[in-house]
């Protein structure tokens, strides 16, 4: 089972309209949705079609403000350059768009898994990490011309688990 379909019903309500999954594995949180991944997928928990191939750090192919949402399970912590990545991504969101992240608390991952990823590139990735780093990026109205607003914040811990959800919302 995809780390998508654990929490799907958390994220159905913001990916509605026109959007994107990053990273979708093959399994993508709704059959509209875009699929992005790398050219050779990292996961192949479904059996859904791939539309993009690509680097998720660069959504060239997309105007600014063109999606409702972009979603994203188990991406944005293999990236070094968070705020990059999420500026991209946002960048591509329309007015009032919500940006949909399920990602690991590394800390948590570790302890639960017993196993390391060595794609994760903080180690103190988790809710308050992403949190921070989109406080940093909405007092930069200069560089980044929007603010992300937080709909939902929560951490996934029960059932043995370690994942974090975030919704936000382009303002």
């Amino acid at each position: 089972m995809s780390e998508t379909a654990k929490y799907r019903h958390l994220f159905l309500p913001y990916c509605q309209g026109n959007g994107l999954d990053i990273g979708f594995g093959g399994d993508p949180i709704i059959d509209t949705a875009i699929c992005f991944d790398l050219p050779e997928r990292y996961s192949h928990v479904g059996e859904k079609p791939q539309h993009i191939k690509g680097d998720a750090r660069d959504l060239s192919m997309f105007r600014d403000d063109c999606l409702d949402y972009v979603y994203s399970s188990h991406c944005i912590e293999d990236f070094g350059y968070t705020e990059g990545v999420l500026a991209e991504w946002s960048r591509v969101l329309k007015h009032e768009g919500y940006l949909c992240l399920l990602f690991p608390d590394q800390q948590v991952y570790e302890q639960r898994s017993n196993t390391l990823n060595s794609e994760h590139k903080h180690k103190n990735f988790g809710l308050q990490f992403v949190l921070n780093v989109i406080y940093k990026m909405n007092l930069d109205e200069y560089t980044y011309r929007y603010k992300l607003k937080v709909i939902l914040k929560k951490e996934l811990f029960d059932n043995n688990d370690y994942n974090c959800a975030l919704i936000l919302q382009k303002v």
